[in-house]
């Protein structure tokens, strides 16, 4: 697939990373992509050399947002995310959902809550639309059908379109939550979806996917006497994790992901994996130390961690 224009900034620095200890120049190897050459793989972003030695590079986007004091924040979301209506809610998210979330869902969630509160009285409940954007990558074509993705897929929302694919597929999905449906409509709409992406990744090379997923809101009623409370969205996570926990979470995750792309074959002399901080205040020295903090041995794989940090480039593994 052809890197986006943040993938091939993030290849063009590590490239210059490669080189500075030598002075050698790095550049993308010519020809068909990794994922031309081995559809039945999943593999990384692209091939570098310096005309003697090659590497492997993937590119992750690393993000997380910070705040300081997480009980606030708690109570911050609850008046954030309230309908002018007023009223009072329970969001109920995929049972892997955790605290604290950007700034973009957060928008989006009080747009859905804003159309879905006027249809709901007290003990009512509806859904809100989250939107969902991934692709799917071909394993096989001449194997009976089936696609899994990263979840655990309990309600099998996935594996229930199997029989009517062309081949072996998986959903690249790891780096978001649970599926969540809440309706049949929503169900079949994402089947039809990921069907058609599947036939189209045969046809093309290429198999994106857009769909909507449903997350519960419920209504009741928490006023009594005389002293009503104020309007409120009670959103129902697993739990509240804290800066340094949640920065190590999200550092493995990107690395896990990232493993699997490695973890096939040895695709050139160096693997090599790029972090890149997406948004928020990530500081270089947590993300390091988050990857300090996991076992050497998962790490076999790679060869080389860079965290780029707007014009900063660090190499943090090996130390």
């Amino acid at each position: 697939m052809t890197l986006t224009e943040q993938e091939l900034r993030c290849v063009e620095r590590a490239c210059a990373h490669l080189g500075a200890a030598d002075g050698s120049s790095w550049r993308q190897v010519d020809g068909p992509t990794l994922d031309e050459l081995h559809p039945q793989n999943a593999s990384p972003e692209v091939i570098v050399t310096d005309g003697v030695r090659t590497a492997a590079i993937e590119v992750k986007r690393l993000t997380h947002q910070n705040f300081q004091q997480l009980g606030s924040y708690v109570e911050y979301l609850r008046s954030r995310l309230a309908p002018s209506i007023g009223g009072h809610y329970w969001l109920a998210p995929p049972h892997d959902f955790k605290l604290p979330i950007d700034q973009r869902l957060i928008r989006h969630l009080k747009r859905e809550i804003e159309r879905i509160a006027p249809t709901l009285a007290p003990g009512d409940s509806g859904s809100v639309r989250y939107p969902r954007s991934t692709y799917v990558s071909l394993i096989r074509t001449d194997v009976p059908g089936y696609i899994y993705c990263c979840h655990q897929d309990l309600e099998g929302d996935v594996s229930r379109v199997s029989n009517r694919l062309p081949g072996s597929f998986m959903l690249v999905d790891c780096d978001t939550y649970e599926h969540s449906f809440l309706t049949d409509e929503a169900r079949e709409e994402f089947a039809l979806a990921l069907v058609a992406a599947c036939e189209q990744r045969i046809a093309t090379g290429n198999g994106p996917l857009t769909w909507n997923e449903e997350w519960g809101l419920h209504r009741f009623d928490e006023d009594d006497g005389d002293e009503p409370h104020p309007p409120s969205v009670h959103v129902l996570a697993v739990e509240v994790i804290d800066v340094a926990e949640s920065t190590t979470g999200s550092v493995t995750r990107m690395i896990d992901a990232a493993l699997q792309k490695f973890a096939s074959r040895r695709w050139a002399d160096l693997h090599v994996l790029v972090l890149e901080k997406a948004d928020g205040i990530l500081p270089t020295d947590r993300v390091s130390d988050a990857i300090s903090a996991i076992d050497p041995s998962d790490l076999h794989e790679l060869d080389l961690i860079l965290y780029i940090d707007d014009a900063t480039t660090t190499k943090l593994w090996p130390a």
